[in-house]
């Protein structure tokens, strides 16, 4: 079986430094799959107890020189920093994944900061989520430095985040999510100042946060600047 996956990736034009050589961690199991749904365009691997290590291998075999898949779901696992090192480096090169799902997982700044280089040379990503992960401002910063590219920026158009300072440069999102985090009045701050410059957002959804009474005057200033949003929820927060 390995050496069908290996057969697979003899192409070099896409290997990088990270990934030049086979996994030496090995999963049986995981690698059968990958060999069974490799020609696939969806692949999902959600509540499998994936690792750091099991990325190597999902890098490896599953997406270095892929040219049919177009959308990665890997949702309630064990993924952390050095698994998004493994997913970063290859997406750098991938020209066709364009969504990828890495919500409830144990990702971190340092994950998000491999993430958000991979970003700036990605030219087919439009769908990211990484809600319910392990993401602090130094992470939001380091997304954010990349959203100011205007490739990166433009093409990105469903965003899921969690513990989240929105920079002021994200302007061309369509659909926000912000459901179930801990955004108050410092976070709505940077909210309504993307909104100022945000000409595309139609949905935003921002329930299950901490925003209190006095404070929803941050978002409603950047929406009085912005004509576009249709849907507004900010239900079952401290209103």
């Amino acid at each position: 079986m390995a050496s069908s996956i290996g057969h697979t990736n003899n192409q070099e034009s896409k290997k990088t430094s990270l990934l030049s050589k086979p996994p030496t961690y090995r999963n049986p199991a995981l690698e059968l799959r990958i060999d069974i749904i490799k020609n696939r365009s969806t692949v999902s691997f959600n509540n499998k107890r994936l690792a750091d290590d099991d990325m190597e291998i999902l890098a490896y075999y599953l997406l270095q020189n892929n040219e049919t898949l177009t959308k990665l779901v890997l949702f309630s696992n064990q993924i952390g920093d050095r698994g998004l090192q493994y997913l970063g480096e290859v997406l750098q090169h991938n020209t066709t994944l364009t969504t990828l799902e890495l919500q409830s997982n144990q990702i971190g700044d340092k994950g998000l900061q491999y993430l958000a280089e991979a970003l700036q040379k990605n030219t087919t990503l439009t769908t990211l989520e990484l809600h319910s992960n392990r993401i602090g401002d130094k992470g939001a910063q380091y997304l954010g430095k990349a959203l100011k590219n205007n490739t990166v920026r433009d093409k990105l158009m469903l965003l899921h985040l969690k513990y989240i300072h929105l920079p002021a440069f994200i302007q061309t999102l369509t659909t926000l999510y912000l459901s179930a985090n801990q955004i108050g009045a410092k976070s709505e701050r940077y909210l309504g100042a993307a909104l100022k410059k945000n000409i595309t957002l139609v949905t935003l959804v921002f329930i299950y946060n901490q925003i209190k009474a006095q404070d929803p005057q941050y978002p409603s200033e950047g929406l009085q600047k912005n004509t576009t949003p249709t849907t507004l929820n900010v239900d079952d927060n401290q209103m």
